[in-house]
């Protein structure tokens, strides 16, 4: 999510945040919001998503972090004879 947040633009209109913001281009529903906004808020920043902290970055460093006990890789390379 943080990675998302981080490629939104500013909602120039007051009353709505970025996670808001997140929640409807999800299609979720927003007290106070309908989605008929959505067209809107797209034409605000028309290069909004083209930079901020790649999604694959992250999901990339979580499943690297999940797939190797802690210290998994350092003992591989210690225990290497080449």
């Amino acid at each position: 999510m943080w990675a998302v947040l981080t490629r939104l633009a500013e909602p120039k209109k007051a009353g709505i945040t970025k996670m808001q913001k997140m929640r409807l281009y999800d299609g979720k529903s927003v007290e106070g919001l309908h989605r008929g906004r959505i067209k809107e808020l797209k034409e605000e920043a028309p290069r909004e998503g083209m930079q901020g902290i790649s999604p694959r970055y992250i999901q990339d460093k979580i499943s690297n972090a999940l797939g190797e006990p802690s210290g998994a890789t350092r003992e591989r390379r210690s225990t290497r004879s080449w």
